[in-house]
């Protein structure tokens, strides 16, 4: 790919040059050659992940209606992931119930805090989050035999390289041992220093 960034220049404060480096939308750039280099991913997964990672960003300028936001830290399955159903705004996490019996809620409060009307909705996260959970696990059920495949054809794929790595080791000692062998057999018994040193060898 060629033309991802273009400089511009122009004048700053006391004629003096300012030089910036713009970013050029892709169906803009002059050189672009798909599949010319082996690559990890295809070039559509590719894009599809920088979709979704710019969907996922916080500072996103995609559609509220359309922006998913990055899933956040806490105790509730949907927390930064659901939107409101009424007016398509992302729900936030809140406390709701009384003292010494706090509970986690989704609230849709964007018009209220906007423009001083009323929360959308209020749903608690404590009868949502167990229906998520059974939807996902119903929705997953259909490949678990075919992760188990897969998780036995890898552990299988281990095993066997394990086997012939131990295999290559043995013979490669096997081979050692052998050639120390010869050098302690071809030595000259008058010299014990090389056939002291030799046999020590062997021996190990």
């Amino acid at each position: 790919m060629f033309g991802k960034s273009e400089t511009v220049r122009g004048l700053g404060g006391a004629d003096s040059q300012t030089i910036q480096v713009r970013r050029i939308k892709r169906a803009e750039w002059p050189v672009l050659i798909r599949d010319h280099h082996y690559a990890y991913i295809s070039f559509e997964r590719f894009l599809d992940n920088q979709a979704r990672l710019h969907k996922n960003g916080l500072m996103s300028n995609t559609d509220p209606g359309e922006s998913r936001g990055p899933a956040r830290e806490g105790p509730a399955l949907l927390q930064g992931l659901v939107v409101c159903a009424h007016c398509g705004r992302k729900m936030h996490l809140s406390d709701g119930g009384h003292r010494g019996h706090r509970v986690y809620q989704y609230r849709c409060s964007r018009a209220h805090a906007q423009g001083g009307g009323t929360s959308c909705q209020v749903v608690g996260g404590k009868r949502i989050d167990p229906m998520v959970v059974e939807v996902f696990l119903e929705a997953i059920r259909p490949c678990a035999e075919e992760a188990a495949r897969q998780a036995n054809e890898q552990a299988r794929r281990h095993s066997e390289a394990l086997r012939v790595y131990w295999a290559h080791q043995i013979e490669k000692a096997r081979y050692e041992a052998q050639h120390a062998e010869r050098q302690y057999m071809a030595v000259e018994p008058e010299n014990t220093v090389v056939s002291r040193e030799l046999e020590r060898r062997w021996s190990a």
